[in-house]
């Protein structure tokens, strides 16, 4: 294998930033009336690197060591991180061309149904491809075929000795 087909199977992620149209929908606070707004953002293809970054910026790479007498308080605020807005800080981008980043800190900020928009905009771009199931041999649907395929073989040979 060369790094060229490597790039061309697609193994290294591209830096373009992708338009995503996103609609969030939500009940207006002054008025109780539901209202949506659509609007554009953009987002980065994410690559192997910016899982870290993401681990990092929410925490969970932080060591504490137990001895410490702030290991309590420490812990406490690893715990309040979240993945979510670190995938939100890493991927979405605002602007008119996607030149403003989010920080982290902001990310954290956004109300839910705003934050799962972006989240659903980051999952767009950024799909994984879906393995098939294996069906289990004793799953509902391989029995049912398997008495299927008894029945039509005892109706074959019940039609073989009808007609001998």
């Amino acid at each position: 294998m060369k790094l060229e087909h490597l790039t061309e199977l697609g193994g290294i992620v591209p830096t373009a930033l992708v338009p995503q149209e996103v609609t969030w929908a939500r009940i207006d606070e002054e008025t109780g009336e539901e209202v949506s707004d659509t609007f554009k953002v953009f987002v980065r293809r994410l690559a192997y690197i910016d899982q870290e970054r993401m681990f990092r910026m929410a925490g969970l790479y932080d060591k504490v060591d137990p001895d410490d007498p702030d290991a309590e308080a420490l812990l406490n605020e690893v715990e309040q991180k979240s993945i979510n807005a670190a995938l939100i800080a890493t991927a979405i981008r605002l602007g008119d061309e996607g030149e403003e980043t989010m920080p982290y800190e902001t990310a954290c900020s956004l109300k839910p149904t705003l934050a799962q928009a972006f989240i659903e905009a980051v999952h767009r771009v950024n799909h994984a491809p879906r393995k098939k199931k294996a069906r289990s041999p004793r799953s509902n649907l391989a029995r049912a075929r398997a008495e299927r395929s008894g029945r039509e073989d005892d109706r074959g040979s019940k039609a073989e000795s009808d007609a001998s």
